[in-house]
C-alpha cells in the first residue's frame, strides 16, 4: 500500500497541496524492506551456518568421548572407580547427555591427557591436542550462536523502528488528504484508499496502521519462508551427520567382529595341529 501512497503523491500531491513528496514515503518503505532483509539474513545465518556448525562440533565431541572412554577402560578398568575421577567422569563412564556437560568434560580431558600423556591413544585420536581442538570448536560455535542471538534482537528492533516510522508518515499523509479531499473524491483510490464517508482521527490512525502492518506482514511472510527453507536445510544436514555417524559405528563393529573371528579361527587351527 505504501507504493500506492508514493504514486498518488507523485501524481496528485502538488495539486492537492500535500507537503510530503513521494520520496518521503518511499524512503521509509525502502528502509523497512532493508531492515527486514537484514533481520532475515541474521536468522538465516543461525539456521543454515551456525547451528549446523555447532551440531558438527558436538558430534565430533561425542565421537571423541566415546573413543576416550573405550581407550581408558584398558588402564582404568571396565567399570567406573576412583581412578576415573581425574578424567572428569564422576560416578559413571557414560557420555553426558547435556551439551554443556560434554563441553566441560572435554576441557577436563584435555588437562588430564596433558598431565598423563601415557594415556593418550594416537591410533584412536585420543590426544590432548585433539581434545583442545574440539573444545575450542565447541566454544567458538556457542559464542557465535550467542552473538547471533544478540544480533537478531538488534536487527528485529531496527526493523520494528522502521515500521513505526513508515506508519507515522502514512498517518501524516492521510491526515493531509483528509483536509485536501472531499469524502466522495475519486482521488482516494489513487492513494490505495477507500472513499471515506466520515473519517475521524482514529480512522486516520487505523488506515495508516493498516497500510504499515500490511507492508510489515509482507516482509514477515518472506522472512518466514526463508526460515522454513533454512530449517529444512538444517534438518537434512543433521540427518546426514547422523547417518555418517551410524555408518562409522557399523564399520567399526564389522572390523571388531572380523578380528574376533580371525582370532577364533587361529585357535582352532592350532588345536588341530596339536591333535595331529
Amino acid at each position: 500500500m505504501s507504493v500506492h501512497f508514493s504514486e498518488g503523491l507523485a501524481k496528485h500531491g502538488p495539486e492537492l497541496g500535500v507537503k510530503s513528496g513521494p520520496s518521503w514515503i518511499t524512503e521509509a518503505h525502502d528502509d523497512l524492506m532493508s531492515r527486514n532483509s537484514a533481520y532475515q539474513a541474521v536468522m538465516g545465518e543461525r539456521t543454515t551456518v551456525l547451528s549446523p556448525a555447532q551440531a558438527t562440533a558436538d558430534n565430533a565431541t561425542r565421537e571423541f568421548l566415546k573413543a576416550a572412554t573405550k581407550s581408558f577402560r584398558v588402564d582404568l578398568g571396565e567399570r567406573w572407580n576412583q581412578s576415573w575421577a581425574e578424567t572428569g567422569m564422576l560416578g559413571s563412564t557414560a557420555i553426558p547427555s547435556k551439551q554443556t556437560e560434554r563441553e566441560a568434560l572435554l576441557n577436563t580431558l584435555a588437562d588430564y591427557l596433558t598431565k598423563h600423556p601415557q594415556f593418550e591413544n594416537a591410533k584412536m585420536s585420543v590426544t590432548a591436542s585433539r581434545a583442545k581442538e574440539l573444545y575450542q570448536a565447541m566454544i567458538l560455535a556457542r559464542t557465535n550462536l550467542n552473538t547471533n542471538k544478540a544480533d537478531q534482537k538488534t536487527a528485529r528492533q531496527a526493523r520494528d523502528k522502521a515500521a513505526n516510522v513508515l506508519r507515522k508518515r502514512l498517518r501524516a499523509v492521510i491526515s493531509d488528504l483528509d483536509t485536501a479531499l472531499e469524502p466522495s473524491s475519486p482521488l482516494w483510490k489513487a492513494f490505495g484508499l477507500n472513499e471515506p464517508v466520515r473519517r475521524s482521527k482514529s480512522d486516520v490512525a487505523k488506515a495508516a496502521d493498516k497500510a504499515a502492518v500490511k507492508a510489515e506482514k509482507n516482509a514477515q511472510r518472506e522472512a518466514a519462508k526463508a526460515k522454513r527453507a533454512a530449517e529444512k536445510a538444517e534438518e537434512k544436514a543433521a540427518e546426514a551427520a547422523e547417518k555418517a555417524m551410524k555408518a562409522r559405528q557399523t564399520i567399526q563393529g564389522l572390523g571388531t567382529r572380523a578380528g574376533a573371528d580371525s582370532a577364533k579361527a587361529g585357535v582352532t587351527e592350532s588345536d588341530v595341529a596339536l591333535e595331529g
